[in-house]
């Protein structure tokens, strides 16, 4: 459903957190959206990360973006903002 309305507004991108990917029940499968709409991967920001579900309590997080070039390069020229 996600998809056909991302097709339907080219202008809109989408940014997904997928840090609890691995927690998934009842037989179900996880899914990137970039993995049920390929044609959109341009469009897609996903975010994942390391560190928080093993439960090491140690507070440390390693996040990683991954994304098409034309969003990474719009991501940078913002992220000087957020420090």
């Amino acid at each position: 459903a996600l998809a056909e309305v991302l097709r339907r507004y080219a202008h809109v991108y989408v940014m997904v957190d997928d840090m609890y990917e691995h927690l998934v029940y009842d037989g179900f499968k996880f899914a990137t959206v970039a993995e049920v709409a390929p044609d959109l991967q341009d469009r897609v920001l996903t975010i994942n990360g390391d560190g928080e579900l093993r439960g090491d309590g140690g507070g440390w997080v390693v996040d990683h973006v991954l994304a098409g070039i034309e969003i990474l390069t719009q991501r940078r020229k913002g992220a000087k903002f957020f420090k």
